[in-house]
């Protein structure tokens, strides 16, 4: 899964850059607002991720669990 909170963060930093270029009150404001956005669409990014990620490892814990159950138990001798 490609990181994508790292792009979201990059153009971030981009929109408040821009907004320390300009003059324009409305247009600084707007450009503040974006990077707003991006942050948080970045942060949400990685939380997801990392929910994902526990999720992907609970599951492949209970896989483990799950096959060490369904292994073969040594059989008792015939007492024949």
């Amino acid at each position: 899964m490609k990181d994508r909170s790292q792009e979201y963060r990059r153009l971030a930093a981009e929109a408040t850059k821009l907004a320390a270029t300009t003059d324009d009150a409305n247009s600084h404001a707007q450009y503040i607002a974006l990077a707003q956005m991006w942050s948080d669409l970045a942060q949400e990014t990685e939380q997801r991720r990392a929910t994902f990620t526990q999720a992907q490892d609970a599951f492949n814990d209970g896989q483990i669990i799950q096959q060490q159950q369904q292994q073969e138990q040594p059989r008792e001798p015939d007492k024949s």
